[in-house]
């Protein structure tokens, strides 16, 4: 054993000597193990064999950073060579060194297996993600001390200043040319100082002197095909700059003059200089940038008088970037902060850029759209290159090529968009040459016409109102248009809202039908006390999320303006009992108490929405329990009369609703946003009691919408009011408001039920709630399954799911409505959906099914579905196909309906003709029935208020109301017998078919008789209705109402008449009223011709010019009856309209006779 002790106590000779052999042998097996461990990582990994043309090199490089600059060639190499410490590695054939401003060297070995020792070292080019300048550089050789390269003043040790050539005499573009030993390991070292600027990425090659020369010779395909295109692109703004001189355009020749120059010096050099450096080129690309600010600024005209801030914010963005251009560049250098300082400052040039292009060219949207788009593009590019310089992501070739190939599509769309421009100021000069046009010829007609002065200020008026006419149609065709873009917008934002909500509706729906469901036949079991517990809270849970999704699709409805605010009678005092009673348990859960305040002269039957009344003071109250924990809530109630200046129809009383609560109360801050959708007054209030901040908003918008409006006060700690007031129609005659039917008496006698329905749980779910009350229950899971059950079954009623695998719910009910069998294509059809939006009810209505049943399907509801089934009441009946009736013979219960004491009466004084349709045959071949709309309408008609026929200066608009008549026009219970109604006559006869008397028992319906008495009453007082004429004189009859005689003060002014002669004189009156007349009998003609093709808007404009006119020449009778068809025109309500101008050719005929029997009259 060695003893330090024993060696020591040598002589001094002996012990060095020992010391020195010790050292030497530790040495020795050191190194042998060093040498042994590195020989096989250090085994070259490129090789350069006779077939290699281009050998990537940066995979197998390893780098070494030189901050203080002190590391040495010799260090380095023995690093690499002898201890195996060759630095950092790069992972991919792109070297990135990211925002450093530090010199590093780079070290990696080639094995050359050729017998050329001529190669080249290529750095790459921008394409290959080179983004790179060296300020100085050396290259060498380290196996064979060559060196290659040594820029002037590099200090480096161990490396002679003479030894090396200049960078300038060597480098070609960013090529150098390189000698490496054949048949054996080569060791390249590398030492780069990068200049200042850009990214440090290098894309290092090594390429045969062939491949080399024959790049040299046929051009890098890359930087040809970018020349190429940035040749092109400036080549079509130079066109357009000469074809439209507007400096825009420079700017954006300026732009891409700018780019090509960044892109090509970037390709050819490599070594900075006094011209090409990393801060030139830096602000090289600032340059563009402000170049596109530019553009932006005399694009939009932008001009200091006019928009002062659009112009001083980029005016001052293009200081920013040349300020943080600065800053990078020569403060804070080239390090992450400094790079995100610029970066975010052409980033945000960029955005405001396009937003100031978007809001401040209102007239030129679609071109607008095409300049933001280009500027989207190449901010992607660069915040894709500025992510990867920063490192939050990846940097490869990819990332740095996306950013130049971005210019390709930011170009195609610049040069897109100014091709719309061009198209738009070519519309602007024929606009302005047909304006200009126009008033030449007005001016010239306004030259023949001044022969007197008081004839000159006639004319002068005249012509004055033709031009404004023209300029309003110009403004009203311009408006349509941005209305129509406008709508086409908001319907797309619209149908990707409702599809979305559709969606939710169904996904959501489709599996509560089986929770609900099960639920509900749970419940009809026997259970514990624990088990009834968990089964309530499961559908208070179901509930409450139902709620939830009512709620948004109640609130999608409004925003979109289909929600209906309905106008029925109802009891207001038991209203409001209803809410008490309904959320009283939810208030003694809490211990708080529920009342109701009501006045005394509080109204006991008004007309209204009692529905979205309901609704609202269901919410109101439910937030004030949410949020109260001691005290309780109070619903007020009381009524005034309409003030003096409150113009309301008679009969209103304006009912205010008060719910007061002492609750926590709402901050003055949370109160303004109080009623934004899905917002709360705190983020802790939703935390800590639930809601989607949606109940609020959909309350203020239901009282807007019945013309009231919410108010709100609080406290802090003390409580909340609400309040809000509606104006009520008070009802003296208080029409018969049915009481809802109980549970038991919705149930009806078993029927054969098909449930079609591809979940399995919800087919279980229907099953159990129909085998509950004995119906005979059909399944089946999908479409081809229900045609093939309703074939063999025959089903008296179906329950359709709509969405389906295989054939759909619509499709199936289609095939149903097609069968041969008439009785299987009546059958009675009832859809389930989780889709409840209008949209998705219209297109089940389109495919002939009867109702909806909204998913999850509520127990109630679904026997009132089939209550009402069996006799025979469905939301979408069947069209009845009419057999050909005679007109003559027609009684009240034929036309489905009983008129009450005053319509009869109307129809007894006024004789009025049951409108039959001119041709008797409907589109799809069989005899058209009786026209009910019709002949509701004509009635209606009577009592349209007349026009003013001087008013034409404002647009008319005509209110619907939601009241129905008390007699509405629509078919009663006598109607055609349904499949049910069919089916329960059956099986009362004992005639039902086989299948049927198998699978029902029999039970008794009754039907209401007629009452003859009655009915031949009404006979008796109706007068007959007339004959229809025969086809061939009808074909293209258009009605024409007889018009009672008009003596001369109806038809015409003559007071402004006789002014008008005492301006003009006898003889130029008459010169100018047949001049006029003339033109009157055109227009009249043009009228006629318009009605023939039916052409609604044509006959709007010729209505308002003819109305215009003739209030000008007193003829009175037509401006009015003018002005009748302009208004009823703008209503859409094509019929009437024409109807109404029917009477113009009569009247201007009577006009005539009435002009000369006026005119023979003076003296």
């Amino acid at each position: 054993m060695f003893d330090i002790r024993h060696f020591l106590s040598f002589p001094p000779p002996v012990r060095t000597k020992a010391l020195s052999t010790f050292c030497l042998t530790a040495f020795f097996i050191v190194f042998t193990f060093v040498l042994a461990g590195p020989v096989q990582a250090a085994s070259p990994a490129l090789t350069l064999t006779a077939d290699s043309q281009v050998l990537f090199i940066g995979p197998q490089c390893y780098i070494t950073q030189d901050p203080e600059r002190n590391i040495s060639l010799k260090s380095v190499v023995d690093s690499f060579q002898s201890r195996g410490l060759k630095g950092k590695k790069s992972d991919s054939e792109l070297i990135n060194q990211s925002l450093t401003e530090s010199p590093f060297w780079i070290l990696f070995e080639i094995q050359n297996n050729t017998d050329s020792d001529n190669w080249v070292l290529d750095f790459g080019d921008a394409m290959s993600g080179r983004m790179a300048l060296a300020s100085q550089i050396m290259v060498m050789n380290a196996s064979t001390q060559t060196l290659f390269v040594k820029s002037p003043g590099l200090k480096l040790t161990g490396v002679q200043d003479e030894d090396g050539k200049a960078p300038d005499d060597v480098f070609l573009g960013s090529s150098l040319p390189i000698t490496l030993k054949t048949r054996s390991s080569n060791l390249i070292a590398l030492y780069i100082q990068p200049d200042n600027g850009f990214p440090v990425t290098l894309a290092p090659r090594v390429l045969s002197q062939k491949k080399f020369m024959d790049v040299l010779l046929s051009g890098n395909p890359s930087i040809i095909l970018g020349g190429l295109f940035f040749v092109i692109v400036m080549a079509v703004f130079t066109t357009f700059l000469y074809m439209t001189r507007q400096s825009s355009y420079l700017f954006f020749l300026l732009h891409y003059a700018a780019i090509c120059v960044l892109f090509f010096l970037l390709n050819q050099e490599f070594l900075s200089g006094s011209l090409v450096s990393g801060p030139a080129l830096i602000g090289l690309y600032s340059a563009s940038i402000i170049f596109a600010l530019l553009h932006t600024k005399y694009y939009l005209r932008i001009e200091h008088n006019d928009h002062p801030i659009e112009n001083f914010a980029l005016i001052g963005l293009g200081l920013i970037i040349a300020l943080s251009t600065g800053i990078y560049l020569f403060v804070l250098g080239q390090n992450a902060i400094g790079f995100g300082l610029y970066a975010t400052a052409i980033s945000m040039s960029l955005v405001i850029s396009m937003v100031v292009c978007l809001f401040l060219n209102k007239n030129m949207h679609d071109i607008s759209r095409y300049y933001c788009a280009g500027w989207v593009v190449h901010l992607l590019g660069f915040l894709v290159l500025c992510l990867g310089t920063l490192g939050l992501i990846p940097v490869n070739g990819f990332t740095i090529s996306l950013f130049w190939l971005s210019f390709v599509p930011e170009a195609a769309l610049f040069v897109a968009g100014s091709l719309q421009a061009l198209k738009y100021d070519e519309k602007l000069k024929k606009q302005e040459m047909m304006r200009q046009k126009h008033d030449t010829q007005a001016l010239a007609r306004l030259q023949k016409s001044k022969e007197s002065a008081d004839q000159a200020r006639l004319l002068r008026v005249i012509e004055r109102e033709r031009e404004l006419m023209s300029e309003l149609r110009e403004r009203e065709i311009q408006r349509a248009e941005e209305m129509r873009y406008a709508k086409e917008m908001a319907d797309r934002a619209n149908m990707a809202k409702s599809a979305f909500l559709a969606v939710v509706s169904h996904e959501i729906r489709t599996p509560m039908t089986g929770i609900m469901g099960m639920v509900q036949l749970l419940q009809d079991t026997n259970m514990n006390k624990t088990q009834s517990d968990y089964v309530d809270t499961i559908r208070k849970s179901g509930e409450t999320m139902m709620t939830l999704l009512n709620d948004i699709l109640d609130f999608e409805k409004i925003e979109r303006g289909s929600m209906d605010i309905e106008e029925v009678q109802f009891d207001l005092p038991r209203l409001a009992q209803d809410v008490v009673t309904l959320m009283s348990g939810h208030a003694a859960q809490k211990n708080l108490s529920l009342t109701l305040e009501t006045s005394e002269d509080l109204p006991t039957i008004v007309s209204g929405d009692p529905t979205r009344i309901r609704q609202i003071l269901l919410n109101l109250v439910n937030n004030g329990l949410k949020f109260t924990q001691e005290g309780g809530v109070i619903i007020r109630m009381n009524t005034r009369k309409p003030g003096k200046k409150e113009v309301y129809s008679p009969g209103t009383v304006l009912v205010n609703f008060s719910v007061i609560d002492t609750g926590i109360g709402i901050s003055k801050e949370a109160q303004a946003k109080l009623f934004t959708p899905f917002s709360q007054a705190e983020a802790s209030i939703t935390r800590k009691y639930g809601g989607t901040g949606l109940g609020l908003a959909i309350s203020d918008r239901l009282i807007d919408a019945m013309g009231g409006k919410i108010r709100v006060m609080s406290e802090v700690g003390k409580g909340t009011e609400f309040s809000f007031e509606l104006p009520l129609l008070e009802e003296e005659t208080v029409e018969e408001i049915a009481e809802p039917l109980s549970d038991e008496e919705l149930i009806t006698a078993p029927m054969k039920i098909l449930v079609v329905e591809d979940n399995e749980m919800n087919r279980k779910v229907l099953l159990g709630l129909l085998s509950k009350y004995d119906h005979e229950v059909l399944l089946a899971a999908n479409g081809f399954e229900a045609i093939e059950q309703c074939e063999q079954e025959r089903p008296v009623l179906i329950f359709m799911d709509i969405q389906m695998h295989g054939m759909d719910g619509l499709e199936a009910a289609r095939k149903i409505r097609a069968n041969s069998n008439a009785d299987i294509a009546h059958t009675p059809i009832i859809a389930l959906t989780g889709n409840v939006m209008p949209d998705e009810i219209k297109e089940i209505y389109d495919a002939q099914i009867n109702g909806f049943l909204a998913k999850p399907v509520d127990p109630r509801k679904l026997n009132e579905v089939i209550f009402n089934a069996a006799k025979g009441k469905f939301d979408n009946p069947l069209a009845k196909e009419p057999e050909p009736t005679n007109f003559e013979s027609l009684t009240s219960k034929d036309l489905g309906l009983e008129l009450d004491d005053r319509e009869l009466y109307t129809a007894e004084s006024e004789s009025v003709p049951l409108p039959v349709s001119e041709d008797n045959t409907a589109p799809n071949g069989k005899d058209a029935e009786f026209s009910f709309d019709e002949f509701r309408r004509k009635l209606e008609e009577e009592d349209e208020a007349e026009a003013d026929p001087l008013d034409y200066g404002e647009d008319f608009e005509i209110e619907e109301t939601g009241k129905k008549r008390k007699n509405d026009l629509s078919f009663g219970d006598d109607e055609e017998l349904t499949e049910i109604q069919k089916f329960l006559l059956s099986q009362q006869s004992g005639q039902a078919s086989e299948s049927a008397s198998k699978s029902q028992p029999l039970f008794k319906t009754e039907k209401k008789a007629p009452n003859k008495d009655k009915e031949k009453a009404i006979q008796e007082r109706q007068p007959a209705a007339k004959p229809a004429p025969p086809p061939e004189t009808k074909s293209k009859a258009m009605p024409q109402p007889e018009t009672p005689e008009k003596n001369n003060e109806n038809l015409l002014d003559t007071q402004m008449l006789q002014s008008l002669v005492d301006t003009l004189g006898k003889d130029q009156f008459k010169k100018l009223l047949e001049g006029f007349l003339t033109k009157a009998d055109e227009i009249v003609g043009q009228i006629h011709d318009v009605i023939e093709k039916k052409d609604i808007a044509a006959l709007a404009a010729r209505s308002h010019e003819l109305k215009g006119m003739a209030a000008n020449f007193g003829m009175s009778e037509v401006s009015k009856i003018a002005a009748e068809v302009e208004k009823v025109s703008k209503t859409s309500n094509g019929d009437l309209a024409i109807r109404k101008a029917s009477l113009l050719e009569e009247a201007s005929k009577n006009t005539k006779v009435a002009f000369t029997k006026w005119l023979g009259g003076l003296n």
